[in-house]
């Protein structure tokens, strides 16, 4: 009997200041075919290189399509971090090449000031006087430094005005969109984010899909471990498509409730679970069908415009050298795999696909049901608490696809 195990692993970035988004490329899917059929590793190595890119598209697509009527169990892992943001700054740029100041006209003032200051630290460190004839090749490095930069920095200026002037083209890349530009300071504190947040965060959801039973469970959790805090948070979700029902464990929802909708909720929410009705009679007839084709008829298009080069198959003696680091428990059920096939994108072409995909599936669920997306009569936070007809399950769709409207305007 052939079984389909679907695990995910995802490092995505995080924003950094100004709205600039450095990332690294990130494993986004990896597919696991396990069956009757089996292959050596040495026979999968060699396939692993011998396969085209077009070939571990096409694999993937056909693999995902049957799987979509498959019972399976999933367990995936969303990894956030900025890690590659100042390992990129640290690669490609020297610190005296990074914006200094706030103000392209104070850069080369404040880049002076900083060096020297490190240079007295050292001498302190050293227990010396930064006059000392050892930090004169130093000293005089910074201040040839500055004069290079005061000159390059005049010499961009007239350049606004005059294009024959000529600019040092390392300067030109500086000085050039100087605001958005990377600073120490920010670095700095990318690290301090990755350490004390990110790193000990993580984020995972696991369940079993059943599709022709109309049924699916999720387990989503939230951890952070620290070496003086230990925190953990979890929601389950069970959901009954057949009838139209998403069960979540109330707990997480009761101190909610109770300060915004109900304060004699008290404690008749523990323990329990909290069934919502996608349809409460207000949508249209054949309305969650129609939400199914829509999503996977954007899918396939989304996939079907994905780059080839975004695909490749990938040996399974390299599995434990990959990055970001695969988990144990997908590590150890990728090595017995035949077919390992590694989708890598960019958090750049990751939102570009959503969008399309959010396009997609707007235009057909408009198309089909124009009703739908008429935006309802605004109303005010306290309006819609008070109004129950804010909350069926048309006015929500409405709210939604209102909100979500041309997603690439």
């Amino acid at each position: 009997m052939k079984t389909v195990h679907h695990t995910i692993a995802q490092r995505l970035p995080c924003k950094t200041k100004n709205n600039l988004l450095v990332t690294s490329a990130f494993l986004t899917g990896a597919l696991l075919l396990t069956g009757c059929q089996s292959t050596s590793l040495g026979q999968s190595n060699m396939a692993a290189v011998k396969q085209a890119p077009s070939v571990a598209k096409k694999t993937l697509e056909t693999a995902l399509q049957k799987q979509r009527r498959q019972s399976f169990s999933y367990h995936s892992n969303l990894e956030i971090g900025n890690n590659q943001q100042f390992t990129d700054a640290d690669v490609n740029t020297s610190t005296e090449k990074m914006a200094a100041s706030d103000y392209v006209d104070e850069h080369c003032e404040e880049a002076h000031d900083q060096a020297y200051a490190a240079l007295i630290l050292q001498a302190e460190q050293q227990k010396k006087d930064v006059l000392a004839v050892d930090y004169d090749t130093k000293r005089d490095s910074i201040r040839q430094s500055y004069f290079e930069c005061v000159d390059a920095y005049h010499a961009w200026n007239d350049h606004q005005y005059d294009s024959d002037v000529k600019v040092a083209p390392d300067y030109q890349a500086l000085f050039d969109n100087y605001e958005d530009k990377q600073r120490p300071l920010d670095r700095k504190k990318a690290q301090l984010l990755d350490e004390y947040l990110l790193k000990p965060l993580s984020i995972d959801s696991q369940g079993i899909y059943q599709p022709m039973a109309g049924k699916a469970t999720m387990l989503a959790s939230a951890q952070y471990q620290a070496r003086n805090h230990h925190s953990s948070i979890n929601q389950p979700i069970y959901m009954d498509f057949k009838n139209g029902d998403i069960y979540l464990w109330a707990d997480n929802f009761a101190i909610l409730n109770s300060e915004l909708l109900d304060d004699k909720l008290g404690t008749k929410w523990q323990n329990k679970w909290l069934k919502i009705a996608i349809d409460d009679g207000t949508l249209p007839k054949g309305f969650g069908g129609e939400v199914i084709k829509s999503h996977f008829a954007a899918l396939d298009a989304t996939y079907d415009a994905a780059p080839v080069s975004q695909f490749n198959y990938v040996a399974p003696n390299s599995l434990a050298s990959l990055s970001p680091k695969l988990p144990a428990h997908q590590l150890s059920a990728m090595l017995p795999s035949d077919q390992i096939i590694r989708r890598v994108q960019s958090f750049g072409d990751y939102q570009t696909s959503q969008q399309k995909y959010m396009q997609i599936f707007y235009d057909r669920i408009s198309e089909k049901y124009p009703e739908l997306v008429q935006e309802p009569e605004p109303m005010t936070a306290f309006e819609s608490i008070q109004n129950p007809k804010a909350f069926t399950s048309k006015s929500i769709v409405q709210k939604n696809t209102g909100y979500d409207k041309r997603p690439n305007e």
